[in-house]
């Protein structure tokens, strides 16, 4: 679906983000449109190839469904994590808050309940002037069958639903990142930490201010957390032990390196980190034994360090764009379709 029809469907999306209320009229004329379905089923068959013949696979189409239609709806939350925005933008905001002059150093993450709780998600709904019975069953049944599902359609749902299921939680000044809070202050609160005295665990990363460099735009340290590195070092060593050929074990651990160094590349002071991993690479008796036949398993480790340095972003900062709801004609489609990833769960 691309050209015209696309452009039918955002600009349908841009009639619901103009709205004040959603009613059923309004909801359910989109909901039902061809232009969804079809283009909810597109969606489903690029992010979930594997289930296209499966018995899941109309929960998923169900799903994007849904998410097409909300999407203009949960965008306009103020303390919630944007359809468009990525980790480099919440990595931005961290830095840009978290230095000498704006000084909110004192910071708290909560991770909130992933309950499957329908009264919570109606009261959701209504909080976001969603006045719509019969959208909203339709919704409740999807929110049942996939709401907080260890499987793949399950962060897709988390995406869809969290923004009603936490609607505009948490006090003070704040970022909601899927079912965490994270929240910044100039001065302590209860429950807070100060950044300038102690690391502290938000999502993915270890932060912490570095006070030899106060001033600096690159002051604000991030490093991955312990259990990325972990995991990254046992799916390798499966991986090395397996008994798949020696070519596909070689290329099978490069795509890993790709992944996990694409994973962490928010993380601009992993330096130290990554020189450990390259240090593991070039002292695993394994990999040196199958270098004896594949010299380039020994390359491994300069591979990862090389694709660290080359992805990590620095001191680059990333700014959220405006509501692009609004603007059919801002966001090209291909760019669009990555919007609603089920893997960029927030």
């Amino acid at each position: 679906m691309k050209g015209f029809n696309y452009i039918n469907l955002r600009k349908k999306q841009a009639f619901i983000a103009r709205l004040q209320v959603y009613r059923d009229k309004d909801l359910m004329s989109f909901f039902e449109h061809d232009l969804t379905e079809n283009y909810a089923r597109i969606l489903a068959e690029k992010y979930f190839p594997i289930s296209v013949d499966g018995a899941v696979f109309e929960d998923i189409i169900l799903l994007y469904k849904l998410f097409l239609v909300l999407s203009p709806i949960s965008q306009k939350q103020k303390y919630g994590y944007k359809v468009d925005m990525t980790e480099g933008v919440f990595q931005s905001w961290l830095r840009k808050n978290v230095n000498k002059r704006t000084a909110r150093f004192h910071v708290s993450v909560t991770d909130l309940e992933r309950d499957i709780d329908t009264e919570k998600l109606e009261d959701g709904f209504q909080k976001a002037r969603i006045n719509a019975p019969e959208f909203f069953k339709i919704a409740e049944e999807a929110f049942l069958i996939s709401y907080s599902n260890e499987a793949l359609r399950g962060s897709l749902a988390n995406r869809i639903f969290d923004p009603f299921m936490f609607f505009e939680e948490g006090e003070g000044y704040r970022q909601r990142r899927g079912n965490q809070i994270v929240r910044l202050e100039k001065n302590s609160f209860k429950g807070s930490a100060d950044l300038s005295r102690k690391r502290v665990r938000v999502g993915k990363y270890i932060v912490k201010l570095d006070k030899m460099k106060t001033g600096d735009r690159s002051y604000l340290h991030m490093e991955s957390i312990p259990e990325l590195r972990d995991e990254f070092k046992s799916n390798v060593s499966s991986v090395l032990r397996s008994k798949m050929a020696i070519d596909r074990k070689l290329n099978v651990c490069k795509v890993l390196i790709s992944d996990y160094t694409e994973l962490i590349k928010y993380a601009k002071t992993d330096g130290a980190n990554i020189w450990l991993l390259v240090e593991w690479f070039r002292q695993n008796e394994t990999i040196k034994k199958l270098a004896y036949t594949r010299k380039d398993f020994m390359n491994l480790g300069d591979i990862l360090k090389s694709q660290y340095e080359s992805k990590s972003t620095g001191n680059r900062m990333f700014f959220p764009k405006r509501n692009f709801f609004w603007n059919i004609k801002e966001v090209k489609e291909a760019e669009y379709r990555h919007f609603f990833n089920p893997y960029t769960e927030r």
